[in-house]
């Protein structure tokens, strides 16, 4: 560990990882400026770390607690889009339109048929432009949580949802808006599809929960594919 001055109060940091980057940190106050230079000179405990399994568990203060993980459940069959070039689609959070331009130029979707929207707009226009030019719907500032859209769709896709929070109840709510809103513009025997990586964080929302208290059930599961 090292000390680092800021006026009479020292920053604590504790290497914590083989990447040379410090997971936690303490404030320590003297009581006065000398203490300070005191322990700046002093010689302070440090770890040769060789191997991850070495790293100490204990950092003074209590142990490091790792937030248990829950087990992903395995996806079977190929990976595909959810959707063909005969479906009315509907694709929400779509960010920089990529994915939207990927399965048009790869004719997974029909653009006519298919209604891209995303909550901001993106950086850089070129893939808005280019597929207003094919003919699709993009629409910008789309809450997910509030759509009005009036037209009805065959399947509405929500690829990678994230409230840009930590907090696990602020994407639930976000998954739970999605699907109440959206059921409302599907057609009768509509899908919705929801990519989530199959790691904690996300394993921790509990799709399938959200998606049961907007009246939806599990129809399939299968892996992202690589559109590019």
């Amino acid at each position: 560990m090292y000390f680092k001055q800021f006026g009479y109060v020292a920053r604590v940091q504790v290497k914590t990882d083989l990447d040379d980057r410090c997971r936690g940190f303490a404030f320590v106050v003297f009581a006065d400026a000398r203490s300070v230079d005191g322990a700046l000179t002093a010689s302070h405990e440090t770890w040769d770390i060789k191997r991850k399994a070495d790293l100490p568990m204990y950092i003074e203060g209590g142990p490091i607690r790792k937030t248990p993980k829950t087990r992903a459940s395995p996806l079977g069959g190929p990976a595909r889009v959810p959707f063909s070039a005969h479906d009315r689609v509907l694709l929400v959070g779509e960010g920089d339109f990529s994915f939207s331009l990927a399965c048009a130029a790869l004719g997974y979707l029909s653009p006519g048929k298919t209604c891209a929207t995303s909550k901001e707009p993106p950086r850089d226009e070129q893939n808005l432009v280019e597929l207003a030019r094919q003919g699709m719907c993009c629409l910008t500032s789309v809450d997910a949580t509030e759509l009005t859209l009036t037209e009805i769709f065959d399947i509405a896709v929500f690829n990678f949802p994230h409230t840009g929070q930590p907090s696990v109840e602020a994407n639930q709510d976000l998954l739970q808006g999605f699907f109440g809103s959206v059921s409302k513009i599907l057609s009768p025997g509509g899908r919705v599809a929801v990519t989530l990586k199959q790691t904690w964080p996300y394993s921790e929302w509990g799709l399938e929960a959200c998606a049961r208290r907007a009246g939806f059930k599990v129809a399939d599961a299968y892996p992202f594919p690589d559109c590019t």
